[in-house]
């Protein structure tokens, strides 16, 4: 049994694990293994394929990385709604945060909604 039965997973994770020489491919790698589900909100494949565009890797390759850990067993993509938007705003105003943490924000709120036991 693992430890954490299943997190959301970020962008970073998927960067990191796809890419061998990244810093942190290795804990990266180890956390998914370790999982046994990972809760994916519906932003973070958007974001996935907008760094892989930023590279210029080519739409097979990013098309076949993407399929691969959209389709494996352990993962359930998360879809955001209206009110994942409006909280993440909301969040990103109050504790005064730079516009580029909207997508994170908005990823939490998406998962904790969909699967009580994640904690925002």
């Amino acid at each position: 049994m693992s430890l954490l039965p299943e997190a959301v997973i970020d962008t970073n994770i998927l960067i990191y694990d796809t890419f061998e020489d990244s810093l942190h491919h290795k804990e990266a790698a180890k956390l998914l293994d370790e999982l046994d589900r990972w809760l994916i909100p519906l932003i973070v494949l958007y974001e996935f394929i907008w760094f892989f565009k930023g590279l210029s890797v080519s739409v097979i390759d990013a098309r076949d990385k993407l399929l691969e850990y959209i389709t494996c067993r352990k993962c359930v993509v998360i879809r955001k709604g209206m009110e994942d938007v409006k909280w993440a705003i909301s969040t990103v105003v109050e504790e005064k945060l730079s516009l580029s943490r909207f997508n994170d924000k908005s990823a939490l709120f998406s998962a904790s909604q969909r699967h009580p036991s994640c904690k925002i």
